[in-house]
């Protein structure tokens, strides 16, 4: 059964067809999407860029950016939600936990090292 973030990254890829110039815009939420898809998957940086249409450059400044401020991915994508009361979703791998900050951690750990995603300074 997909995720639902399988099924947005999936969509974007379908609607983006075949891209034929870098992009140098700032990056769309879409594009952060299938980004942070791309580090689940083990994605290479080249994978990544030619999917998007971006470079490679683009593609490892916001790898970095979340490496350094990992907060910025929640502000900017939705990867988790709420069910209940005391039961939060994971979008990428459908994996449920009883708190915030434990999904949020959860969600750092498939595409950051867990010594990170411990840690992270998170706005819960």
């Amino acid at each position: 059964m997909p995720t639902l973030i399988s099924s947005d990254v999936n969509g974007y890829l379908k609607h983006l067809g075949r891209v034929k110039e870098c992009n140098r815009s700032a990056l769309s939420a879409e594009e952060k999407l299938v980004i942070i898809w791309g580090f689940t998957r083990g994605w290479s940086k080249a994978k990544t860029a030619s999917m998007i249409g971006r470079s490679t450059s683009a593609i490892a400044r916001y790898k970095n950016r979340i490496v350094h401020r990992p907060q910025i991915v929640f502000d900017d994508l939705r990867l988790y939600s709420q069910l209940g009361d005391r039961k939060w979703g994971c979008r990428i791998c459908g994996e449920f936990m009883k708190t915030r900050t434990r999904i949020m951690r959860h969600i750092l750990a498939h595409f950051l090292p867990i010594e990170i995603a411990k840690v992270a300074t998170l706005r819960v």
